[in-house]
């Protein structure tokens, strides 16, 4: 949870620092910004009524809203989303998806939309390349969607991979403390 209230901190402190630094120089990258803090500030709003959630909960686990969705639709109101976020101005993301075709799923749009920043925001911060690439890819099975998120950065190193999903693990040996 703190991980997660920390991610619409940065993207607050980024528009606050762009405004700041003058490169809202219209009206329109006001606006901009603006809807930008908006967003996040209610972003933390719901990731602190989690967190009071969490701390009545006797069971380890989440309650889940779900909800039929459409996955095309909500990978492309997602990246537009982040589009507007100033730290990936420099990034090109791209999104390999069939528009036209609708892909229903069943989910948490809350909890699917947190997991995607997670993962987003990790592949951000460890891609170090002059030209920072991220390709998000939809595909279906039979009775599942997939989505792909793929980066051009270092990569994750083997040993890792495994561990990846397990609660509080960390890969850097530096973030143990």
């Amino acid at each position: 949870i703190s991980h997660d209230l920390k991610t619409p901190i940065t993207g607050i402190q980024a528009c606050v620092q762009a405004m700041q630094a003058g490169i809202a120089d219209t009206q329109s990258k006001r606006e901009k910004y603006l809807k930008m803090v908006a967003n996040k500030a209610e972003q933390m709003n719901r990731l602190i009524d989690e967190l009071f959630l969490h701390s009545r909960l006797d069971q380890k686990k989440f309650p889940f809203h779900w909800e039929r969705l459409d996955m095309t639709s909500f990978i492309v109101a997602f990246t537009e989303e982040l589009q507007l976020d100033p730290r990936w101005e420099d990034v090109h993301i791209s999104c390999i998806l069939d528009e036209s075709q609708p892909l229903p799923v069943l989910a948490d749009r809350e909890k699917l939309g947190r997991v995607m920043q997670n993962i987003l925001d990790n592949s951000l911060k460890y891609l170090e390349k002059e030209e920072k690439r991220i390709r998000i890819a939809l595909s279906q099975g039979p009775e599942q969607v997939t989505v792909s998120i793929e980066d051009n950065g270092a990569g994750i190193d083997p040993a890792t991979l495994p561990h990846i999903f397990d609660r509080f693990y960390r890969g850097d040996p530096s973030r143990n403390t």
